[in-house]
């Protein structure tokens, strides 16, 4: 009876550079067991996540206005949004806010650079256990 919609994931990214969001996008919607919904910025990301409950967000650190460390600080207090899956995907390895975003919660800091787009996806399935 079980239809693939109710074993698909549905991952946020949250990305400014849209070029890279469009990328990430495409790439992730080759993947039927993937759902994708995407935010330019840390509000934008916030308002998303009140109407749905991802299982995981991809965030970047640097957003315009509120960064990603803010918007994982806003999931931590709200009850419903605690316990959601987040990958930090960055350009800078700052180990300040590295730290910050472990302590937080964070299952995963990926480095833009280190990886192509497919390796990304990649690793992001890992964390949800998709093949």
């Amino acid at each position: 009876k079980s239809n693939n919609m109710e074993n698909q994931k549905t991952i946020l990214v949250v990305e400014d550079d849209l070029a890279l969001q469009e990328a990430f996008k495409l790439t992730m919607a080759k993947e039927k067991s993937i759902r994708v919904l995407t935010a330019s910025t840390g509000e934008e990301a916030l308002a998303v996540l009140e109407k749905e409950l991802p299982d995981l967000v991809t965030l970047d650190i640097l957003l315009p206005k509120m960064n990603g460390i803010d918007v994982l600080r806003n999931m931590r207090l709200n009850p419903r949004l605690k316990d959601v899956l987040v990958v930090v995907v960055s350009v800078s390895g700052d180990n300040e806010k590295m730290k910050e975003a472990f302590k937080l919660g964070i299952v995963g800091f990926l480095i833009k650079s280190d990886y192509k787009i497919d390796d990304l996806v990649k690793k992001i399935k890992g964390f949800l256990s998709l093949p």
